[in-house]
């Protein structure tokens, strides 16, 4: 009986801690790509999201069906956070912070 109740609030555990990394997606695009981790600020930005995967030198940002394949910076160098610069992105401010507080 102790070991099943045991099993039990691990599996409880472990489920609460799923649907609080991915749970907060809900009302974002699928992309192609299955991923490990979603950010959505709803409060900054409610249409956009930001998906991860473990161990991956990039993410994906979305801002409403547009989807968009970014690397995350390496190091604290300027080089490295070139992404909030890059005019062929045409990322607005509300997309930069949005971004910041993903990859923070």
């Amino acid at each position: 009986m102790k070991k099943l109740t045991i099993t039990l609030i691990t599996i409880t555990l472990f489920t609460i801690i799923l649907n609080n990394s991915y749970g907060q997606c809900e009302g974002c695009p699928e992309i192609s790509q299955k991923t490990d981790f979603c950010y959505k600020n709803e409060d900054l930005a409610p249409e956009r999201c930001a998906f991860f995967i473990k161990d991956s030198s990039f993410f994906f940002f979305t801002k409403k069906k547009k989807v968009l394949k970014l690397n995350l910076p390496k190091k604290d160098t300027p080089e490295d956070y070139k992404i909030f610069t890059d005019k062929k992105l045409k990322l607005k401010a509300d997309d930069i912070l949005f971004l910041w507080k993903a990859i923070s």
